[in-house]
C-alpha cells in the first residue's frame, strides 16, 4: 500500500513543534490534523503533507474541528481548496491566540507580547 501521510520527518516535526502537545488546546496530542484535507483516499499533491498544512491535536479537538466546519475554517483549522495557502492562514487556539505553522515545522504567534502557556 503506498503511503499518503507525510513523511517520518514531517510527522516528528509535527508533533514536536510544541512539546507533543495539542496546538488547540494545549492538553497531550493524539493524531495529525491535515488543514486542508487529503480527500477520499489519500493525495498524492505533496504540500498536503508540508509541515505548515499539519497540526498535531488530540482526539477531543479534532472531533470539535470536524463537527464544527465554519467556525473551524474562521479559525484556520481547516483551509479551503484553491488559492488559500496554509501558510498564510492564521490559526487561533482556544484562548484566542492566533499563530503561524511555518515550513520548517516551527510556529509564530502574532502578537509576541501575549504571555505564551507554560506548556
Amino acid at each position: 500500500m503506498r503511503r499518503t501521510g507525510p513523511s517520518l520527518k514531517v510527522r516528528q516535526l509535527v508533533i514536536d513543534r510544541i512539546d507533543r502537545k495539542c496546538l488547540r488546546c494545549y492538553s497531550y496530542g493524539q493524531v495529525i490534523h491535515h488543514r486542508r484535507p487529503r480527500k477520499r483516499g489519500g493525495s498524492k499533491r505533496p504540500e498536503i503533507n508540508y509541515p505548515e498544512n499539519l497540526a498535531w491535536i488530540c482526539n477531543a479537538c479534532h472531533l470539535w474541528i470536524e463537527t464544527n466546519r465554519t467556525e473551524s475554517y474562521n479559525a484556520g483549522w481547516l483551509v479551503k481548496e484553491g488559492l488559500e495557502d496554509p501558510a498564510e492562514i492564521a490559526l487561533v487556539d482556544m484562548y484566542g491566540r492566533h499563530f503561524w505553522l511555518l515550513e520548517d515545522g516551527g510556529i509564530t504567534y502574532a502578537d509576541t507580547t501575549v504571555p505564551k502557556l507554560h506548556l
